[in-house]
């Protein structure tokens, strides 16, 4: 594998990381929440149907989206900056995975070398290294895609 990581790389990977993670939660919390606000949770099926959203709603990014498109009417592909987060998902799968490595999965991408470029993101030797602005650009997609969600979600109940 390419070189030894200095604790900057570490620092940065870890932080993109973490924005994707909180991106993520974001989606799942903010979908329970506006699940809950419109329902009666006092009846026990209605309780569990919720449990049993959540927990399949949550697991994946494929599911979330189609969860997302069911209950509330939003694409999360056609949501601001969706080519930067497709990249992000695959910068998360590979930091939680494969520690920075290229997943086996990953290896077999033809173009993930290309879509990690949005991001300012090379692949040398099985590696992903980050560039200059990776991490500005992580955190604008992230936040950006955020506001976009939450600026399409539907009041369901107040």
């Amino acid at each position: 594998m390419a070189g030894t990581l200095d604790a900057s790389v570490m620092r940065d990977e870890g932080v993109a990381l973490r924005l994707f993670g909180i991106t993520e939660a974001f989606l799942d919390s903010l979908a329970s929440q506006e699940l809950v606000k419109s329902v009666d949770m006092s009846i026990a099926i209605i309780l569990r149907l919720v449990e049993d959203y959540e927990i399949h709603a949550t697991s994946n990014w494929s599911e979330r989206n189609k969860a997302y498109k069911k209950y509330y009417s939003i694409n999360l592909d056609r949501c601001a900056r969706a080519t930067e987060l497709r990249a992000a998902r695959e910068v998360r799968n590979c930091l939680a995975h494969g520690l920075g490595v290229l997943t086996a999965r990953q290896r077999t991408m033809s173009r993930l070398a290309l879509d990690l470029s949005v991001l300012d993101i090379s692949v040398s030797d099985g590696r992903m290294i980050f560039g200059p602005k990776t991490v500005s650009s992580f955190h604008s997609a992230c936040k950006e895609f955020i506001v976009d969600v939450d600026r399409r979600m539907p009041i369901l109940a107040e």
